[in-house]
């Protein structure tokens, strides 16, 4: 990569810098000398007093790696003059103190930035479009960076519970329609071939042949099944699901609690993560589509086990990323903000299907709804949703039909 050696001439003053984007650099300069912000004192006043800038390449590097040796030689020659306005004696820059940098940020901590300047932010990183020499270099800065225990923690502390409003959701929906990925990116995520190593192997293993007991929630007698998979096929469930109950992970699946072995240590397991689930368990409230009465249900378990589904669904209706699942409209509680945001999601989510020949439109909540009704695939209603298909099972779908 090239390198350039640049200086700048304000009045009988000058200043010695390297830089590998001169465009990016004289506009910082120049934009820094007219607002009075300038973080070298020497060349600010000296603008202020002369008020001249000029900006010229006295030297071409083809490799910017010896752009510090070659400044560091400028700045040994001309440092000491009266006219040089370099603060620095080295070619890597000034080093603050912890002291001064912890001023620096608790001067800014707290810092509100106001709507305008944000907008005008925005407005400046729109369509901006990267090389690919500049994308190429931001991918080898990120690869093989490890976070630290402490920092990944502080990311998932920040995130839990977030809920996205639902004018954020609908964008997300609507950047993600459509979308077709290349071929190059088929092949990354094609996982056909991949071989595993001997300890994943021989993790598998274990996992799937070791014996286990289970039995119906609220009975006593406990069935000994020779291997999860052989649980999982006996309730009709899955495999991953028996391994987390197992493991303590999860306190029931598809009506059944399981433990590795009927020792004390492994019936313990199981209290405990019934302990934590009821703890983690909110009260939330349902109803039947269509209905105006709701039912209280103690969590989202109990809620699950009522309507025959995976607790998963409940709490997507709850959260508000779905309307509803199976005929039921779940909200957290009965306050008026929940049922708003219930009616906007609904809103949102309402779409009408007809078949071909008939003029008649039919109103449908979910994608899975209308494909129970059509007999036909979910995928193939979203596809007519967003205009990857025009039909389905002779059925046309859109969410207009004015």
């Amino acid at each position: 990569m090239k390198g350039y050696i640049y200086r700048i001439d304000i009045g009988p003053k000058y200043y010695y810098g390297q830089t590998i984007r001169p465009k990016d650099r004289r506009t910082h300069h120049s934009a820094h000398l007219r607002r009075g912000t300038h973080c070298n004192p020497h060349m600010q006043n000296s603008y202020d007093k002369y008020g001249t800038f000029s900006f010229n390449l006295v030297l071409t590097v083809f490799d910017s790696a010896n752009l510090d040796d070659i400044e560091q030689g400028f700045l040994d020659d001309h440092v000491d003059e009266k006219e040089c306005m370099n603060v620095s004696r080295t070619a890597s820059g000034k080093t603050f103190s912890e002291k001064f940098r912890s001023k620096i940020s608790a001067a800014h901590k707290g810092r509100i930035v106001s709507a305008e300047t944000r907008a005008r932010i925005s407005a400046a990183g729109k369509g901006r479009k990267y090389s690919k020499e500049a994308r190429a270099n931001m991918s080898a800065a990120q690869t093989g960076k490890t976070l630290s225990a402490e920092t990944r923690a502080k990311i998932a502390n920040a995130a839990r519970g977030r809920s996205p409003s639902l004018e954020t959701r609908a964008k997300l929906s609507a950047s993600g329609k459509g979308r077709k990925l290349s071929e190059s990116h088929k092949a990354k995520l094609d996982r056909t071939g991949a071989k595993l190593s001997s300890e994943s192997k021989a993790m598998i293993g274990r996992a799937n042949s070791s014996t286990c007991y289970g039995r119906p929630l609220n009975e006593k007698e406990w069935v000994k099944f020779a291997s999860r998979l052989a649980a999982a096929k006996h309730v009709g469930g899955n495999h991953t699901c028996i391994v987390n109950c197992v493991a303590g992970r999860q306190r029931s699946h598809k009506g059944w609690e399981f433990v590795r072995d009927l020792s004390i240590d492994s019936l313990n397991t199981l209290k405990d993560a019934k302990k934590s689930i009821q703890l983690k368990e909110k009260p939330c409230y349902g109803r039947l589509r269509g209905s105006k009465e709701w039912v209280e249900f103690s969590g989202r378990s109990s809620a699950s086990r009522h309507i025959g589904c995976h607790p998963m669904h409940v709490g997507q209706c709850v959260n508000g990323k779905t309307c509803s699942f199976k005929g039921w409209e779940f909200v957290p509680d009965l306050s008026r903000e929940s049922l708003l945001s219930l009616d906007k999601m609904k809103a949102m989510e309402i779409f009408y299907g007809k078949a071909a020949g008939r003029e008649n439109w039919v109103k449908f909540y979910t994608a899975v709804e209308a494909a129970e009704y059509i007999e036909g695939k979910t995928t193939g209603v979203t596809r007519c949703l967003s205009g990857n298909s025009k039909t389905c099972k002779g059925w046309e779908f859109t969410r207009n039909p004015l």
